[in-house]
């Protein structure tokens, strides 16, 4: 029965996470011993961090230097942020990606 239980949370938290609204905006990865900052931004700002510590994890971050500095400073160097979230209702993924470049930009 237990393992009926825990099919039946794990269906539950897949349905919420699948209806959870998408944050589309700009984040932030922080070395905090370096001082070394990268800036992108995502139609899913979450999924993308999640991605990124998942990367760094299984050692297959593109992002130049950042996967080394994770490496030599370790995983409680470094900060995850979200700088700014875009609000509003868009026509296209179009629209929303060209925001989110100027917004990055800035």
């Amino acid at each position: 029965m237990d393992l009926k239980l825990n099919k039946e949370r794990q269906a539950a938290l897949k349905r919420d996470y699948k209806e959870m609204p998408l944050l589309s905006g700009v984040y932030r990865t922080k070395n905090e011993k370096t001082g070394k900052v990268f800036i992108g931004s995502s139609l899913n700002v979450t999924a993308r961090i999640n991605r990124h510590k998942a990367e760094f994890a299984f050692g297959s971050e593109k992002i130049p230097g950042l996967l080394d500095d994770w490496n030599k400073y370790g995983e409680g160097n470094f900060t995850f942020e979200v700088l700014e979230v875009l609000d509003g209702e868009y026509d296209s993924d179009t629209a929303l990606k060209e925001d989110l470049v100027l917004l990055e930009q800035m």
